[in-house]
């Protein structure tokens, strides 16, 4: 007897259940009695439902519709997880439900803006996202950019074929999301102005040893109080300009802004003890936390 997936099992009887409206199905040890309001129902005392399995990259590359399910394999230590109607990947025994964290921070005086909850390219986006680790610290991009020149993986020694050359002007822009911005969707790479806010109107508070160790423990939050943090960068170092090597991770963090400030631009810096907006080389590597547009 040939085995069909359970995928296509499910979608089999899905479809013929729209074909004939008023059917339901029962499937299992005992397919009498299906209860009145299911369309299906699986009843077993010996066995259990198996959903598609697969690991968070062979995930991203399905083309999801809200409740769609799946088992991803290397998220946390393995979990249910279901497409939301906000477009993103929700684990179902996910110890943090990230759909309820209000990720994002004060711009200015009463306007609150929501910034994504991960640096962009974070491999996994159902961890705390107040609480630093490796996976959560993203990738690393060059001004103007859209495709990423390291990540949280890559080794901290010179990247070969390193690119030392300016983006051109006009690559990014304050006054709208251009093509070479690497925010997905109702997302943009926050202006220096927007950085300039959120260090003016919200409570500053810390995390980690502030060492230049390379560690992935360290980051800076903000939010309505010390206690409550609703904006978490990590302490991601940057890729110097001219070669690409990894300095500082672990002892401060550098923010791309997608603002201009003659052949520099602008970003977000910060360390143990202070965090200012400040003109940066373009060719650097620096992380990017995406603003809603």
């Amino acid at each position: 007897m040939k085995k069909i997936s359970g995928l296509l099992t499910v979608s089999l009887l899905l479809l013929g259940a729209l074909v004939f409206a008023q059917k339901q199905q029962k499937i299992g040890d005992n397919t009498t009695n299906i209860a009145p309001n299911a369309v299906l129902e699986l009843e077993s005392s010996t066995s259990g439902f198996l959903p598609p399995r697969m690991n968070h990259e062979q995930r991203n590359a399905v083309s999801a519709s809200p409740g769609l399910m799946i088992y991803c394999t290397d998220c946390g230590d393995g979990q249910f997880q279901v497409f939301t109607n906000v477009n993103s990947w929700s684990g179902i025994n996910s110890v943090v439900d990230v759909s309820s964290v209000p990720c994002g921070a004060y711009v200015t005086a009463g306007v609150y803006k929501k910034f994504m909850c991960y640096n962009l390219g974070a491999t996994n986006t159902l961890l705390d996202p107040n609480i630093p680790v490796q996976a959560i610290h993203g990738n690393y991009y060059q001004w103007g950019r859209s495709a990423p020149v390291a990540n949280a993986s890559t080794s901290s020694a010179a990247i070969t074929g390193w690119n030392s050359v300016n983006a051109a002007n006009g690559s990014w822009a304050d006054g709208s999301k251009t093509a070479y911005d690497p925010c997905p969707v109702g997302f943009r790479v926050p202006t220096k102005v927007q950085w300039d806010g959120v260090l003016a109107n919200n409570t500053v508070s810390r995390t980690g040893s502030w060492t230049n160790d390379g560690n992935f423990s360290t980051a800076i939050s903000w939010g309505p109080n010390a206690s409550t943090k609703t904006l978490t960068l990590p302490a991601a170092g940057y890729r110097i300009g001219t070669d690409g090597t990894l300095l500082n991770r672990g002892g401060s963090g550098f923010y791309w802004s997608s603002t201009e400030s003659s052949t520099y631009a602008g970003s977000l810096a910060f360390g143990g003890g202070s965090a200012s907006t400040t003109n940066t080389n373009r060719t650097h590597g620096l992380s990017v936390r995406c603003v809603s547009e």
